[in-house]
């Protein structure tokens, strides 16, 4: 089947800014920092954390990483040719129940991201 010349240029037209959109779109998401999430909560779950933290052992979400950062900045990065990970940052983790809300402080150094502090805050 051939397209005529009117219905490809018609079909480019419309592809052309629906595909600039979604670039656009995923360039500005946010990057959840995955691993260093699952770091923060492993090390909230575990006894020492239990034991920093005061909080029961129970499951922690998290609900927020500060200072975010997009994919396009880590894109950015990564053509420049700079560091793409972020060289701290803070997790907010929170109970299912509430009373337990703990920031965890990370760092990134060659060896990957650590653990730097572990705090109970209000909320």
């Amino acid at each position: 089947m051939r397209l005529s010349k009117r219905a490809a240029a018609l079909a480019a037209l419309t592809g052309l800014p629906a595909a600039l959109g979604m670039s656009w779109a995923w360039a500005h998401g946010e990057y959840g920092q995955p691993v260093a999430v699952r770091l923060a909560q492993d090390y909230a779950a575990s006894p020492a954390g239990r034991a920093a933290s005061g909080c029961p052992a129970q499951e922690l979400t998290a609900t927020g990483v500060h200072p975010p950062q997009t994919n396009g900045n880590r894109l950015r990065r990564r053509l420049a040719g700079t560091e793409v990970e972020m060289s701290r940052l803070s997790v907010r983790l929170e109970g299912p129940d509430g009373p337990c809300l703990l920031t965890v402080t990370l760092r990134h150094g060659p060896d990957g991201w650590r653990v730097r502090r572990l705090q109970r805050t209000a909320g």
